[in-house]
């Protein structure tokens, strides 16, 4: 995978009861060389589904949502949020 897209921050967002997803999450993605910029949790949304979230305007951050998708195939799903590229984690089953 090319580093450029890797170098794309992914910030790691936790929206289920399970504590330290994000945390977890977060070494995972910095283990396999993602610029991981923060982790938090996210309150005031109900996700069904993990999900990857990009900005449009950010030239790479399209490719990088589908690289991480590719490399955690627990991300069900990728849509456009303006802002910087964010992972919000919700139901994710790390092996």
């Amino acid at each position: 995978m090319p580093r450029k897209v890797q170098s794309v921050p992914v910030f790691v967002l936790n929206n289920t009861i399970t504590k330290g997803l994000a945390a977890t999450t977060s070494d995972q993605m910095r283990s396999a060389g993602w610029t991981v910029t923060g982790i938090g949790n996210l309150r005031g949304v109900d996700l069904a589904q993990s999900t990857v979230y990009y900005d449009p305007a950010s030239p790479l951050a399209a490719q990088a949502a589908l690289a991480l998708r590719a490399q955690f195939p627990n991300f069900a799903r990728i849509t456009i949020w303006s802002g910087a590229l964010r992972t919000l984690s919700s139901e994710i089953r790390n092996s």
